[in-house]
């Protein structure tokens, strides 16, 4: 996570690594935890979309409980 502030507008990069793949997402805010929160807004829905795609590709890999 990177916080960066200018002119009380602050940014916020957060990067993450699930299994194979990485993303990274900035949000923007009046202070630093709002900043935060709108990087990881975004990530979370990035991260679903990913989570779904993966899970149409391998369906068994859902009902396979052991």
């Amino acid at each position: 996570m990177k916080i960066t502030s200018k002119e009380g507008d602050f940014r916020d990069t957060v990067s993450v690594h699930d299994g194979m793949f990485a993303f990274q997402s900035t949000g923007s805010g009046l202070d630093d935890s709002l900043a935060a929160w709108d990087a990881l807004c975004s990530l979370e829905q990035a991260l679903r979309e990913a989570r779904a795609r993966r899970s149409i590709r391998h369906p068994a890999e859902r009902f396979d409980h052991g």
